[in-house]
């Protein structure tokens, strides 16, 4: 069995690299039937590791989404906040 290039290397703890590694591993064990034999001994389904795959895919524009909320209600309340002064 033979890993992704990148995924012998150092484990990355920043979000962009661990995102890179994370989509490394699930491109890779989706597309190599030696991985995907040893996983499904553990009950891992190639199903399961495309739902991975997508939410990894996913997860920076989820963040951005969280965020974007966040900071639209912030400025509404200080808008609202700033027009009860004003008042």
């Amino acid at each position: 069995m033979q890993l992704a290039p990148g995924l012998s290397a150092r484990r990355q703890y920043d979000l962009a690299g661990w995102l890179g590694q994370a989509q490394q591993f699930y491109n890779g064990a989706l597309t190599d039937t030696d991985i995907l034999n040893r996983l499904a001994a553990f009950g891992v389904t190639p199903a399961a590791l495309e739902a991975g795959r997508l939410a990894i895919y996913h997860a920076p524009s989820a963040r951005y989404d969280v965020h974007d909320d966040c900071l639209g209600g912030s400025m509404q309340s200080t808008m609202a906040a700033m027009s009860t002064m004003t008042q």
